[in-house]
């Protein structure tokens, strides 16, 4: 059997500096992102945000992604 890790997409619940806590409580790593608020949604890999994503994507990734792994 092969796992692959993909990147989640979850939505910032407090930033904090450099870090930020998602709605389902795990602690991430900004990185390079910017201008980061409470609500957004971010693309998640191994506990370090990539990217923002826009909200009215989530769904559609999330439904993308069912099945896989």
């Amino acid at each position: 059997m092969v796992h692959m890790c993909l990147s989640l997409p979850l939505q910032v619940k407090q930033v904090n500096g450099k870090t930020a806590q998602m709605a389902d409580g795990r602690t991430i790593r900004l990185g390079p992102i910017g201008d980061i608020k409470p609500g957004d949604y971010l693309e998640v890999y191994a506990d370090i945000g990539l990217a923002k994503i826009d909200a009215r994507d989530v769904d559609s990734i999330r439904e993308a992604r069912k099945g896989r792994g």
